[in-house]
């Protein structure tokens, strides 16, 4: 025979989603929360291989055609601040943040580049990426509903085409808070 235990769990909820819920439900606002995070607790819960279970879009890289322009209007326009500068595989990356996603600029340094190739030419979304706690059943997920992994499956980042052509790429959950953390 098994027990049941019920869990408590303090949550705090900002001022305007409980002023919804009061307008909505009215006097019973606190138990129709309730029983809206315990639907979404349990549909977490009964997604098979625990798809969607930690996955975020945590990182979004542009193809820019001048770094310094780019740099100075995320920084003027949205706040963001640089958080690391690099060289690889032909292009130089530049790094921002929000304190939430990570912003990468990305200058190739020519467009017959592979990795320049993979979105055309001139400045455009090059990918997003994805937080994953298991990259191996996510990968193999890919490639089972259609999509292509162009890039090595071992390195830090995991770049896979989707089957309508989107570049977008797979990462450790924690690869961009490392770098942010770095940052102050």
């Amino acid at each position: 025979m098994s027990e049941s235990k019920e869990t408590t769990v303090q949550v705090t909820v900002d001022d305007d989603v409980v002023e919804w819920f009061r307008t909505e439900a009215g006097d019973d606002y606190r138990d129709r929360m309730r029983e809206v995070l315990r639907a979404h607790i349990e549909a977490q819960r009964d997604r098979p291989d625990g798809i969607g279970a930690g996955l975020r879009i945590n990182h979004v890289a542009l193809k820019v055609a001048d770094l310094e322009t780019a740099t100075r209007f995320y920084e003027n326009v949205f706040g963001f601040r640089q958080v690391k500068t690099g060289r690889s595989r032909g292009h130089i990356s530049r790094h921002l943040t929000d304190g939430y996603v990570d912003l990468a600029l990305m200058l190739y340094d020519s467009e017959d580049g592979p990795e320049a190739k993979l979105v055309g030419p001139g400045p455009a979304i090059h990918h997003f990426g994805v937080a994953v706690a298991d990259r191996r059943a996510v990968l193999d997920r890919i490639r089972a509903n259609g999509g292509e992994i162009p890039s090595d499956p071992n390195s830090g980042t995991v770049k896979f085409r989707a089957p309508d052509g989107t570049i977008a790429e797979i990462a450790d959950p924690d690869r961009y808070e490392k770098m942010k953390g770095a940052a102050g």
